[in-house]
């Protein structure tokens, strides 16, 4: 029979074991389940004061984060004494580094991740931060939901010609040498040139180039009229015959910014304006801006974002041009005297644009109109 010491040492044991065994146990549940790590408390009202300009979502082991950016403080106005502040990126910055009296280079300055970020003209530090999705998703302000309204939004633009525009004379012993080509000067420094057909012993003929750069113009624009004007400092008309008139035609030169003599066939023969739109050298106003109203073929002409041009290589130039009536219709003048019929213009190198070339074009385009509409939450 057992004796009481040893049911006491047994009862010890048997304790012991249980102790034993919980101690086990604690420590497993310790392994599987780490206690959670001590985080710093979220300041909401610093939170709800950033403006974040970016962010993304990623899942990490405990859940869903956001990783944001947003605006720190506004940078000063240089970086660096010799900064050019022009070369500025969100992540660099240039200046330059003195060598000497007479030497000096481009020196960056790069970081491994965008530090910057401009907005409205101004620059700030970029900063980053993380939150749970949650914390993101309850204090962020989010505006219940926005309204958008698409219309018609009609705008009338103004466009000037370029360096591409100016003139070009053939002279020749026959009218239709002349027109032809044979002995050709281009004007395309000069702040004005003549538009003209004339018999002067011989025959001779100026034509013009007119291009615009109107690739502001929306592709899905609706060009509703168009009027284009050359500034008419001077003319003469040596017969009036019904066909000493200006009018205007599509070009086609090879380069949209320069004129040269072997673009003196690149010019058609089809007007973009209505006859009566012609204008006869004799009604002509000296001192003024002469305007055409393009017809349905003369606005076809007009080029809009991402068009082909008709001259040159750049998307989005409309080729104009002009020529006297004698010119265009192939009806030799056969007056000597003095210029003939002609009209002196203003063309780009005139100082200002008070006087240069222009196309007016009125046009509509959609837009898009953006409400927002709701009620901000703040938990």
């Amino acid at each position: 029979m057992q004796s009481l010491e040893d049911s006491k040492h047994n009862l010890i044991t048997f304790l012991l074991f249980i102790v034993a065994i919980g101690f086990v146990g604690a420590a497993g549940w310790l392994t599987a389940n780490p206690p959670l790590a001590e985080v710093d408390p979220f300041d909401v009202e610093t939170f709800k004061s950033r403006e974040i300009v970016d962010f993304e979502v990623f899942e990490e082991e405990g859940g869903a984060m956001v990783a944001y950016r947003y605006l720190g403080e506004k940078l000063p106005e240089k970086l660096h004494p010799d900064e050019i502040v022009g070369m500025r990126k969100p992540d660099s910055y240039t200046y330059v580094a003195k060598r000497g009296e007479e030497l000096s280079q481009y020196q960056n300055v790069v970081f491994s991740r965008d530090v910057f970020y401009e907005q409205n003209g101004d620059w700030y530090d970029l900063e980053y931060g993380e939150v749970e999705e949650e914390i993101f998703k309850r204090y962020t302000r989010t505006p219940l939901q926005f309204i958008h309204i698409a219309y018609a939004a009609t705008t009338t633009a103004t466009f000037y010609s370029g360096t591409g525009d100016g003139s070009i004379q053939s002279n020749g012993s026959t009218w239709s040498a002349t027109r032809s080509g044979t002995s050709l000067a281009v004007d395309a420094t000069d702040e004005s040139s003549i538009i003209r057909s004339a018999f002067l012993k011989t025959y001779f003929i100026n034509r013009g180039w007119l291009p615009f750069n109107t690739s502001s113009i929306p592709a899905s624009a609706t060009i509703n009229s168009a009027t284009t004007s050359v500034y008419v400092s001077a003319k003469q008309n040596a017969e009036n015959d019904g066909n000493d008139f200006i009018s205007v035609v599509q070009t086609s030169q090879a380069s949209e910014t320069s004129l040269a003599t072997s673009d003196w066939s690149a010019i058609g023969i089809t007007e973009g304006v209505d006859s009566g739109q012609r204008k006869d050298i004799t009604s002509i106003s000296t001192g003024a801006y002469l305007d055409f109203t393009l017809n349905s073929t003369g606005r076809g002409w007009i080029k809009k974002s991402g068009e082909s041009p008709n001259c040159g290589s750049t998307n989005g130039y409309t080729c104009l041009g002009l020529r006297e009536g004698h010119d265009l219709l192939n009806d030799a003048p056969t007056t000597a005297n003095g210029n003939g019929n002609q009209i002196t213009v203003y063309y780009a190198e005139r100082t200002g644009t008070s006087e240069d070339p222009k196309l007016e074009v009125n046009y509509t385009a959609d837009a898009d109109l953006e409400f927002n509409f709701g009620f901000f939450f703040d938990f």
